[in-house]
């Protein structure tokens, strides 16, 4: 898995949202539903990616 290979502190999360809205299979429920329950993530790992690493870049 890339988080693995890069370590969750290089990463972060994104979307296409305007995209998200017409794809059934891609929308943005699916999208933290598999970040929540399918890719094991540790409580520290979620949030480091869907808002930590974000938050020490940009500000």
């Amino acid at each position: 898995m890339i988080c693995d290979a890069l370590w969750i502190e290089r990463l972060m999360w994104g979307s296409d949202l305007s995209v998200m809205g017409y794809e059934p299979l891609n929308n943005l429920t699916a999208a933290f539903t598999l970040i929540d329950h399918g890719l094991s993530f540790s409580d520290h790992e979620e949030s480091t990616l869907l808002a930590g690493t974000a938050v020490r870049v940009f500000f």
